[in-house]
């Protein structure tokens, strides 16, 4: 496995993630309509599958400017 390949993974994790925010942000419209004592446990959700999103996006582009080699190797930084 090469650093591409690696980075592709993280981009596949980060878009399901995204898949995941979008759906809970619906849901959110949703319960502030109905469900005040909801809200919040639904935004704090929300920005923690954010956090890991941010978090992969970041590896992910790390990984692809590293590009090429085997992770494996040792790279000099």
């Amino acid at each position: 496995m090469n650093y591409f390949e690696w980075a592709n993974e993280y981009w596949e994790e980060a878009a399901k993630l995204q898949e995941k925010i979008s759906a809970l942000k619906k849901r959110l419209i949703k319960a502030s309509k109905v469900d005040a004592n909801g809200v919040l446990a639904l935004k704090q959700r929300i920005a923690v599958l954010y956090s890991m999103y941010l978090d992969c996006v970041h590896t992910a582009k790390l990984l692809q400017s590293r590009g090429g080699c085997d992770y494996a190797e040792k790279i000099d930084a």
